[in-house]
């Protein structure tokens, strides 16, 4: 069911976006997203419904499994699939690539590294009362 619902979300952005994988401009990025989040919505619905019917998920509120559910599927496909997206197109890979000589780019990196240390390591106790550091600018 999964791989089936995948294919059919990669079969509808190769539909509107034209097999053209660079997402070039804001109405290619849009469209990314909506079928996106309303792919893997229902590929989300079908699967925990299908896990629901044959017992797999007891005690447990279908809505909610199916939000958890489509919410880390969708953030997982809009953070991974651009990546994906630049690393299948030369041009971006080299771009990606080059970007890294910049000392600017090392500095970020560093300071990201940082962070997620300070979270889960370095400030001690409970890592969810710093965990919005790593969505701050």
């Amino acid at each position: 069911m999964l791989a089936g619902g995948y294919a059919a979300i990669a079969g509808t952005l190769r539909y509107f976006l034209k097999s053209d994988s660079r997402l070039n401009d804001t109405r290619q990025l849009w469209i990314f997203i909506a079928v996106t989040t309303i792919g893997t919505a229902i590929v989300g619905a079908l699967y925990v419904g299908l896990l629901w019917t044959n017992g797999f998920l007891v005690g447990e509120l279908f809505s909610a499994a199916v939000f958890r559910f489509w919410l880390g599927d969708a953030v997982g496909v809009l953070i991974t699939a651009p990546l994906l997206l630049l690393a299948a197109d030369n041009v971006a890979r080299d771009r990606l690539r080059n970007s890294w000589r910049r000392p600017e780019t090392a500095l970020q990196f560093a300071v990201m590294v940082a962070t997620v240390y300070f979270v889960f390591k370095g400030a001690g106790g409970d890592p969810s009362k710093y965990f919005y550091l790593l969505f701050s600018r």
